[in-house]
């Protein structure tokens, strides 16, 4: 035991402080002239913003002691914002392209023939990203200096945006690291990145924005959600707010850093699983960590109070739309997760239906028992944080989480057919995917041209053929919707996954690249 922790403590430390590929990256970065002139070039338009911002601050004229204060630290509040914004723009393009980019020269191979985890060349492209974030902001400093000296704020302020910033900025580049690990180009890896770091904005937006504002408004209290905290563009208002965690009053900046190292594991976690050739260590270990960090998301941020804005409307309808929200990006991970196909890897390889002990394997028979865990997870985890916040939820929650199962079994069941119907991996999991796009988006346009009634109208009958009609109902009206919709997305999920195992049978039955010894080993 000792000697594995001995060389547990070995190989983190070289992968962290002296990774070979940070080194050759940082070579490369910082070759000849061009990294000075983009430097260069940066500085220049930063302090060019900065001038014009304080110009238009000094042209207002004469003004009282507090006016002219509440000036200066706007000014201060615009150069982090500013700062956030390049954060945003700049953090994923430095990462988008690393891996992909290897792929593409074939180089990839010659480095996995070295005894070269995976994890080490990650961490490696993660930190050569990374530290030209942090030469971004220091370079910044001159800037946020002529802020202190005006009396805009401390240098604790600084230190604490310059902290949280760059937290936000490992963040987006770990995401950027997962997609460009993805992506099959390095024009695809640009754009998927950019699109996490989008939905990264917006999501922390909502979660954190509307909460974290309505809590500190008109409160002398600092306490505030630490997911507004997360945000690039609200540095300034949540920089000295701090998040209660049972008695305790844990800066947001603390919670920042953990949720940004936790971020990091599960996107070096999924990278690693995507560039291991043996995976299934990388595959067990982001379940697991997915579900852990989950339920620990979800315990925070609901047994803080009632969930949904301040609390109005139905506990236990807030709580199924909170729910909902969470499983929302199972529609992403789904075609990866229920479709199978002989024409990729082993681990791809039909070898069953329902079977718990393959649910962390990332085999297709653990995919529907890893599926049930997840939903269960978020599920009681909301119940029991709503409990500790003191909030009794019944039946209907129940009866809510029943059809969310179902609504997700059955897209999974679609996968599996779409995996029985066609001839490849990849165009069952386009089917899997445009079947979802067909009967949760499509239709909203459809029926609303259909009819003048809004979705959350009682009276609309035609929108009670819609998929995600009890979403948007109240409970008088959703919950019979719910069960209803609950029966027939189970008896539709059964009969497609039933047909599918059939003919996934008389497929494989007649196939010449299988046996059955290989199918009973996949």
């Amino acid at each position: 035991m000792t000697l594995d922790v001995a060389g547990w403590v070995r190989s983190n430390a070289a992968a962290y402080f002296t990774n070979a590929t940070a080194k050759r990256d940082y070579r490369v970065q910082l070759r000849g002239n061009r990294a000075s002139r983009l430097f260069g070039t940066y500085l220049v338009i930063l302090i060019g913003i900065a001038m014009v911002v304080y110009s238009q601050i000094s042209s207002r004229g004469e003004v009282d002691v507090v006016e002219a204060q509440a000036q200066l630290t706007e000014f201060y509040n615009t150069i982090i914002r500013l700062l956030g914004g390049m954060i945003v723009l700049v953090a994923p393009a430095l990462s988008a392209t690393t891996v992909v980019s290897e792929r593409q020269r074939r180089s990839l191979d010659l480095i996995f023939s070295a005894p070269v985890p995976p994890k080490y060349y990650l961490v490696g492209k993660m930190i050569s990203s990374y530290r030209t974030t942090w030469m971004l902001l220091v370079l910044a400093l001159p800037v946020t200096a002529a802020c202190v000296v005006l009396g805009g704020a401390s240098w604790a302020d600084v230190l604490v945006a310059y902290v949280m910033l760059s937290t936000q900025a490992l963040i987006l580049t770990a995401l950027a690291l997962m997609m460009s690990t993805v992506a099959p180009r390095p024009v695809s890896a640009i754009m998927w990145s950019y699109g996490c770091a989008f939905i990264y904005v917006v999501l922390t937006t909502a979660l954190g924005g509307v909460r974290g504002m309505s809590a500190m408004m008109g409160a002398a209290s600092r306490q505030a959600p630490f997911e507004a905290a997360l945000n690039p563009f609200m540095v300034p208002e949540f920089a000295d707010t701090f998040s209660l965690v049972g008695p305790l009053e844990i800066p947001n900046w603390v919670m920042v850093l953990i949720v940004a190292g936790l971020v990091c594991k599960v996107c070096l976690l999924a990278a690693g699983a995507l560039l291991s050739p043996q995976p299934e260590r990388e595959i067990r270990g982001l379940r697991l960590h997915l579900l852990a960090y989950m339920a620990g998301f979800l315990y925070l941020t609901t047994s803080g109070g009632p969930v949904g804005i301040s609390g109005i409307g139905n506990p236990e309808i807030n709580a199924f739309r909170v729910l909902f929200g969470v499983l929302t990006p199972l529609f992403i991970f789904m075609p990866s997760l229920a479709c199978y196909g002989v024409d990729a890897e082993r681990r791809f390889w039909p070898n069953g239906t329902f079977r718990l002990r393959d649910s962390l394997n990332g085999t297709p028979a653990g995919s529907l028992p890893f599926l049930l865990i997840v939903i269960a997870v978020a599920t009681l985890t909301i119940y029991l944080g709503q409990r500790a916040a003191g909030v009794a939820l019944g039946t209907a929650y129940w009866t809510y989480a029943a059809y969310l199962t179902a609504f997700w079994a059955f897209f999974w069941a679609i996968g599996r057919y779409a995996s029985a119907a066609t001839n490849g991996l990849r165009s069952a999991r386009m089917l899997q995917f445009a079947s979802f796009v067909f009967l949760v988006f499509l239709p909203i346009p459809f029926i609303s041209a259909t009819t003048e009634s809004s979705i959350t109208d009682l009276g609309a009958v035609a929108w009670n053929l819609y998929i995600l009609r009890p979403v948007f109902l109240e409970q008088a009206a959703s919950l019979p919707m719910a069960v209803t919709w609950t029966i027939i997305l189970a008896l539709g999920g059964t009969a497609i996954a039933w047909a599918a195992d059939r003919l996934t049978q008389r497929k494989l039955a007649g196939t010449r690249y299988l046996s059955e010894s290989d199918l009973a080993t996949a």
